[in-house]
């Protein structure tokens, strides 16, 4: 089988790290910091689409499953180590 067949065959799925160690999200030092102008983009934003423009293109169904893990969701009083980035289960 040639390699582009191969490559046809790989699916990309994006997770992000939530833990405290990229720093307060307020802060614009944090890697999660978000610009309220929408000029920058943060470390994580900047890596997905680096790597996410090249990746696509072998996807075989042009999905992104996109998870987090290590934050703490709204109602929750643990860390949760994996939950998708929509917060619904049955729609990643």
């Amino acid at each position: 089988m040639p390699c582009r067949a191969l490559l046809r065959a790989l699916s990309l799925v994006v997770a992000v790290d939530y833990t405290a160690s990229n720093g307060d999200p307020a802060s614009a030092t944090s890697l999660h910091y978000h610009d309220p102008s929408g000029v920058r983009l943060n470390s994580y934003e900047e890596a997905m689409l680096a790597t996410g423009s090249v990746l696509q293109e072998y996807d075989h169904d042009q999905l992104f499953p996109a998870y987090g893990f290590g934050g703490r969701i709204q109602g929750e009083a643990q860390a949760n180590h994996c939950f998708p980035l929509t917060m619904n289960r049955d729609i990643v």
